[in-house]
């Protein structure tokens, strides 16, 4: 059972509060059998989606959903994560509810870019996390440190501080309710040639990969792509193809080579309003692409996995495919979802009116290379 006890500290008469095993509900998840797996039907699109500017303001997640702290404001450290490039931690609100909570890394942050990347990807019709961005707020303990990987050192030591109350404060974060990770097998890429066919050969793989070229996802590499194996209402498991972690974009991607390599950024408004995206023939944007292909301008991370193959995989499409895109899918967000979706993610109003113009341009440039409709 999950439990808090209220107490009263005699010395600064602060409420603290006690919790039961904060590992238990890890505890006690099983994810599917190998058969299960096996006879779980591959899926990567959920469908088109009706969009209106307030539903992308929590989706996939509810105001319900949202992170809430304790009545002294506070939520529950559990333990610290050591394992990827940003800083992690696991927390626990008041209704007992987990969440990894994302901090930046330094001056490279995904805390906007990835709230903004989640609400896009669920209303283009994918699954995507449920994700809240947190301005602020407060820790009631903190220990340095991963328990999961003791030989690792602490990147938060030196960030998160007791104030006067005796609580860590904290800001600029993002909250993603803990998934069963249980459910997580396999990881997958682009440059896959054993996916099932009802995958790599459906129109929503390749608009997979137009919106991560558009949105300027360097990073979408095989260790941010997983299957989620889900129960469906006949309990049975799907085979989700999911694109896990969108937390890179609208900056700029990488550029040249060696010595004269430039390093690639996120949530940089500049980069990501002067970064090219179809590129046009003769030079002549915004007039004509030839032929039944679209070529992209895209560089992936030089750094990941297999970056040449995915790079391939991702810079040339079907016509036929990013016109379906265009007509099927991105003509049914409107502009006021959009703008939502940067607004929710902390992004500042300037930010908001600069994004979502350069977002709109990038689709406005697929529109006529591809020749959708308006």
């Amino acid at each position: 059972m999950k439990f808090a006890v209220f107490a009263v500290c005699a010395a600064c008469a602060i409420p603290m509060y006690t919790y039961a095993d904060d590992d238990a509900s890890d505890k006690s998840t099983k994810g599917p059998s190998a058969a299960m797996k096996a006879a779980a039907v591959p899926k990567m699109w959920e469908g088109s989606r009706m969009v209106t500017a307030p539903e992308m303001t929590y989706s996939p997640g509810s105001a319900a959903g949202a992170p809430k702290p304790f009545p002294n404001g506070t939520f529950h450290f559990v333990r610290e994560e050591i394992k990827a490039t940003f800083p992690k931690i696991e927390v626990k609100d008041a209704l007992g509810r987990k969440y990894k909570v994302k901090f930046g890394n330094g001056n490279d942050s995904k805390s906007h870019s990835e709230i903004a990347n989640n609400r896009l990807l669920w209303a283009i019709g994918f699954r995507a996390r449920e994700i809240y961005y947190v301005a602020s707020g407060k820790l009631d303990a903190f220990t340095p440190g991963d328990p999961k990987n003791p030989g690792k050192r602490s990147r938060l030591a030196s960030r998160l501080e007791k104030d006067a109350d005796g609580f860590y404060p904290f800001e600029d974060v993002t909250f993603t309710a803990k998934e069963d990770d249980a459910t997580a097998a396999i990881s997958w890429g682009y440059e896959d040639s054993n996916l099932p066919d009802s995958i790599a050969k459906s129109p929503q793989f390749t608009w997979l990969k137009i919106f991560d070229v558009m949105v300027g996802n360097w990073d979408t590499g095989r260790d941010n792509h997983a299957i989620y194996y889900v129960k469906n209402a006949s309990g049975q498991f799907d085979a989700w193809y999911h694109d896990k972690d969108v937390g890179t974009g609208f900056g700029k991607d990488h550029e040249g080579a060696g010595l004269f390599r430039i390093r690639p950024t996120r949530w940089k408004l500049g980069d990501y309003q002067k970064g090219k995206f179809v590129m046009w023939d003769n030079g002549r944007p915004n007039q004509e692409v030839k032929g039944d292909q679209i070529h992209f301008d895209f560089a992936t991370s030089k750094t990941m996995p297999h970056a040449k193959e995915v790079q391939e995989a991702c810079s040339t499409v079907s016509k036929a495919d990013a016109k379906a895109f265009v007509e099927q899918v991105l003509n049914r967000i409107p502009q006021e979802a959009i703008r939502e979706a940067f607004r929710t993610s902390g992004a500042a109003p300037q930010e908001v009116d600069g994004y979502t113009s350069a977002l709109l341009g990038k689709i406005q440039e697929l529109r006529i290379a591809s020749g959708a409709r308006q």
